[in-house]
């Protein structure tokens, strides 16, 4: 049996937010991966199979739609939680569409 309650992957370029995000998810018992750039994020969602994705839109190497089409692609039953401070509702539908399961703004 695992010692964690599963492995959450965190996709943001603010090192800040990302060692928050990782310090209180870990304290609920999940195992944290943390990757700065939609690249790294998805070289983690295929090595490392997480169970969930909390992913930043505004990412400096691509945009983060286009990390939750290709994440997707690589895995349609990944949960992906859409976070960003640039919170708009024409965003927040085409996270959805594109099989965001939330998105938080």
């Amino acid at each position: 049996m695992s010692e964690y309650n599963g492995v959450v992957l965190i996709v943001d370029d603010d090192e800040n937010i990302v060692r928050l995000l990782s310090s209180l998810i870990r304290k609920e018992g999940f195992k944290t991966l943390q990757a700065h750039d939609g690249k790294t994020g998805l070289a983690l969602v295929r090595s490392e199979k997480p169970d969930v994705m909390l992913l930043d839109i505004k990412l400096p190497d691509m945009d983060g739609m286009e990390v939750l089409r290709q994440t997707k692609d690589l895995d349609q039953n990944l949960p992906v939680i859409v976070i960003t401070g640039y919170s708009e509702t024409r965003g927040a539908i085409k996270a959805i569409k594109a099989g965001a399961f939330e998105y938080l703004g």
